[in-house]
């Protein structure tokens, strides 16, 4: 009869146990953006967008942006 101490290894005291370290498991990576890649730059896009509406709006740089736009396509 197995008593209930002896079933399970019990490192008391400290003593180190000499095992090998497991290997580091090596796979393919993944290619392309996840799931929260994707959610990150939709996020900071927005953020963008909000600034650069609210940028607009306080500061008076419609006109402004209105002229560069109109400069640039000639």
């Amino acid at each position: 009869m197995i008593r209930p101490v002896e079933r399970f290894e019990v490192n008391i005291g400290g003593a180190r146990l000499v095992e090998e370290p497991a290997a580091p498991r090596i796979g393919a990576r993944r290619a392309g953006a996840g799931p929260l890649g994707l959610a990150a730059a939709a996020c900071l896009g927005a953020t963008g967008a909000l600034a650069i509406q609210r940028l607009i709006e306080q500061h008076g740089l419609l006109e402004w942006s209105v002229r560069l736009f109109r400069s640039v396509l000639g």
